[in-house]
Protein backbone atom coordinates (compact mmCIF):
# COMPACT_ATOMS: atom_id res chain seq x y z
CA UNK A 1 0.00 0.00 0.00
CA UNK A 2 2.96 2.25 0.72
CA UNK A 3 2.45 6.00 0.49
CA UNK A 4 -1.33 5.68 0.16
CA UNK A 5 -1.70 4.01 3.54
CA UNK A 6 -2.15 7.20 5.59
CA UNK A 7 -4.80 8.53 3.21
CA UNK A 8 -6.66 5.21 3.04
CA UNK A 9 -6.55 4.81 6.81
CA UNK A 10 -7.89 8.35 7.34
CA UNK A 11 -10.75 7.63 4.92
CA UNK A 12 -11.52 4.32 6.68
CA UNK A 13 -11.56 6.13 10.03
CA UNK A 14 -14.02 8.63 8.49
CA UNK A 15 -16.34 5.74 7.64
CA UNK A 16 -15.44 5.01 4.01
CA UNK A 17 -16.33 1.41 3.18
CA UNK A 18 -14.23 1.71 0.01
CA UNK A 19 -11.16 2.57 2.10
CA UNK A 20 -11.89 -0.26 4.55
CA UNK A 21 -12.17 -2.56 1.54
CA UNK A 22 -8.76 -1.40 0.32
CA UNK A 23 -7.24 -2.20 3.72
CA UNK A 24 -8.95 -5.58 3.64
CA UNK A 25 -7.60 -6.40 0.16
CA UNK A 26 -4.09 -5.41 1.19
CA UNK A 27 -3.85 -7.09 4.58
CA UNK A 28 -6.30 -9.98 4.56
CA UNK A 29 -4.26 -12.40 2.38
CA UNK A 30 -1.44 -12.64 4.94
CA UNK A 31 -3.82 -12.73 7.91
CA UNK A 32 -5.88 -15.42 6.21
CA UNK A 33 -2.82 -17.56 5.40
CA UNK A 34 -1.62 -17.28 9.01
CA UNK A 35 -4.99 -18.31 10.45
CA UNK A 36 -5.58 -21.13 7.95
CA UNK A 37 -2.09 -22.47 8.59
CA UNK A 38 -2.87 -22.60 12.31
CA UNK A 39 -6.50 -23.78 11.98
CA UNK A 40 -7.44 -24.95 8.47
CA UNK A 41 -11.03 -25.85 9.24
CA UNK A 42 -11.91 -22.43 10.66
CA UNK A 43 -9.13 -20.05 9.66
CA UNK A 44 -11.28 -18.41 7.01
CA UNK A 45 -14.06 -17.73 9.52
CA UNK A 46 -11.58 -16.42 12.07
CA UNK A 47 -10.18 -13.98 9.50
CA UNK A 48 -13.71 -12.69 8.89
CA UNK A 49 -14.24 -12.39 12.67
CA UNK A 50 -11.05 -10.35 12.92
CA UNK A 51 -12.29 -7.83 10.36
CA UNK A 52 -15.69 -7.64 12.07
CA UNK A 53 -13.85 -6.76 15.29
CA UNK A 54 -11.36 -4.39 13.64
CA UNK A 55 -13.84 -2.35 11.56
CA UNK A 56 -15.57 -0.57 14.46
CA UNK A 57 -12.26 -0.03 16.29
CA UNK A 58 -10.32 1.33 13.33
CA UNK A 59 -10.83 4.87 14.61
CA UNK A 60 -8.85 3.94 17.73
CA UNK A 61 -5.78 2.87 15.75
CA UNK A 62 -2.83 5.23 15.59
CA UNK A 63 0.34 4.41 13.76
CA UNK A 64 1.85 3.54 10.43
CA UNK A 65 1.37 0.66 8.02
CA UNK A 66 3.66 -1.72 9.96
CA UNK A 67 1.83 -0.84 13.14
CA UNK A 68 -1.51 -1.56 11.48
CA UNK A 69 -0.27 -4.96 10.31
CA UNK A 70 0.91 -5.77 13.85
CA UNK A 71 -2.39 -4.54 15.31
CA UNK A 72 -4.38 -6.68 12.87
CA UNK A 73 -2.30 -9.82 13.51
CA UNK A 74 -2.64 -9.30 17.26
CA UNK A 75 -6.43 -9.39 16.80
CA UNK A 76 -6.00 -12.54 14.70
CA UNK A 77 -3.82 -14.27 17.26
CA UNK A 78 -6.27 -13.42 20.05
CA UNK A 79 -9.18 -14.82 18.03
CA UNK A 80 -7.16 -17.99 17.49
CA UNK A 81 -6.39 -18.32 21.21
CA UNK A 82 -10.05 -17.73 22.07
CA UNK A 83 -11.06 -20.45 19.63
CA UNK A 84 -8.58 -22.94 21.11
CA UNK A 85 -9.80 -22.12 24.63
CA UNK A 86 -13.46 -22.59 23.69
CA UNK A 87 -12.84 -25.85 21.88
CA UNK A 88 -10.38 -27.21 24.44
CA UNK A 89 -7.72 -27.65 21.74
CA UNK A 90 -4.20 -26.37 21.77
CA UNK A 91 -1.42 -25.98 19.33
CA UNK A 92 -0.82 -26.13 15.64
CA UNK A 93 -2.70 -28.28 13.20
CA UNK A 94 -1.65 -29.35 9.72
CA UNK A 95 -3.81 -27.98 6.90
CA UNK A 96 -5.45 -30.47 4.60
CA UNK A 97 -5.81 -28.03 1.74
CA UNK A 98 -5.13 -24.48 0.77
CA UNK A 99 -6.91 -21.94 -1.34
CA UNK A 100 -4.42 -19.37 -2.50
CA UNK A 101 -4.97 -15.63 -2.08
CA UNK A 102 -2.87 -13.38 -4.26
CA UNK A 103 0.09 -11.88 -2.40
CA UNK A 104 -0.50 -8.46 -0.87
CA UNK A 105 2.53 -6.82 -2.47
CA UNK A 106 5.56 -7.57 -4.57
CA UNK A 107 8.61 -8.40 -2.48
CA UNK A 108 10.96 -11.38 -2.26
CA UNK A 109 9.38 -12.78 0.91
CA UNK A 110 5.91 -12.76 -0.63
CA UNK A 111 7.24 -14.33 -3.81
CA UNK A 112 8.89 -17.17 -1.85
CA UNK A 113 5.71 -17.71 0.14
CA UNK A 114 3.69 -17.83 -3.06
CA UNK A 115 5.95 -20.59 -4.38
CA UNK A 116 5.99 -22.53 -1.11
CA UNK A 117 2.34 -23.04 -0.36
CA UNK A 118 0.99 -22.18 3.06
CA UNK A 119 0.05 -25.83 3.51
CA UNK A 120 3.60 -27.03 2.78
CA UNK A 121 5.15 -24.41 5.05
CA UNK A 122 2.72 -25.15 7.87
CA UNK A 123 3.32 -28.89 7.58
CA UNK A 124 7.05 -28.35 7.75
CA UNK A 125 6.87 -26.02 10.74
CA UNK A 126 4.28 -28.06 12.63
CA UNK A 127 6.16 -31.30 12.10
CA UNK A 128 9.43 -30.04 13.55
CA UNK A 129 8.75 -27.13 15.93
CA UNK A 130 7.05 -26.42 19.23
CA UNK A 131 3.81 -24.43 19.15
CA UNK A 132 5.60 -21.23 20.27
CA UNK A 133 8.38 -21.64 17.70
CA UNK A 134 5.83 -22.28 14.97
CA UNK A 135 3.78 -19.24 15.92
CA UNK A 136 6.81 -16.93 16.07
CA UNK A 137 7.93 -17.96 12.58
CA UNK A 138 4.40 -17.73 11.16
CA UNK A 139 3.92 -14.24 12.56
CA UNK A 140 7.31 -13.20 11.20
CA UNK A 141 6.69 -14.79 7.77
CA UNK A 142 2.95 -14.51 7.11
CA UNK A 143 2.44 -11.41 9.19
CA UNK A 144 5.61 -9.66 8.11
CA UNK A 145 5.96 -8.54 11.72
CA UNK A 146 9.28 -7.49 13.21
CA UNK A 147 10.60 -8.87 16.50
CA UNK A 148 9.04 -6.11 18.61
CA UNK A 149 5.66 -6.53 16.96
CA UNK A 150 5.72 -10.30 17.50
CA UNK A 151 6.74 -9.74 21.13
CA UNK A 152 3.80 -7.39 21.66
CA UNK A 153 1.35 -9.75 19.92
CA UNK A 154 2.51 -12.73 21.98
CA UNK A 155 2.95 -10.83 25.28
CA UNK A 156 6.65 -11.69 25.52
CA UNK A 157 9.90 -9.76 25.39
CA UNK A 158 11.92 -9.04 22.27
CA UNK A 159 14.66 -11.28 23.66
CA UNK A 160 12.23 -14.18 24.07
CA UNK A 161 11.12 -13.79 20.42
CA UNK A 162 14.71 -13.63 19.15
CA UNK A 163 15.74 -16.71 21.17
CA UNK A 164 12.61 -18.64 20.13
CA UNK A 165 13.14 -17.74 16.47
CA UNK A 166 16.83 -18.66 16.65
CA UNK A 167 16.04 -22.01 18.26
CA UNK A 168 13.32 -22.69 15.69
CA UNK A 169 15.66 -22.00 12.79
CA UNK A 170 18.41 -24.11 14.35
CA UNK A 171 15.97 -26.95 14.95
CA UNK A 172 14.66 -26.79 11.38
CA UNK A 173 18.20 -26.69 10.05
CA UNK A 174 19.22 -29.78 12.03
CA UNK A 175 16.07 -31.71 11.11
CA UNK A 176 16.18 -30.83 7.43
CA UNK A 177 19.91 -31.50 7.06
CA UNK A 178 19.49 -34.91 8.75
CA UNK A 179 16.58 -35.71 6.42
CA UNK A 180 18.67 -34.70 3.39
CA UNK A 181 21.53 -36.96 4.59
CA UNK A 182 19.11 -39.90 4.76
CA UNK A 183 17.90 -39.34 1.19
CA UNK A 184 21.43 -39.33 -0.29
Amino acid sequence: MGSDFDRVLAEAKAGSSVALGALYREFNPGLRRFLIARLPSEGEDLAADVWVAVAPKIGEFTGDERGFRAWLFTFGRRRLIDHFRRSGRRGPVVPLHESQDPPGRDDPETEVLARLSAADAAKLLNAHLSADQCEVLMLRIYGGLDVGEVAAAMDHTDTWVRVTQHRAIQRLSRRLSSQMDVTK
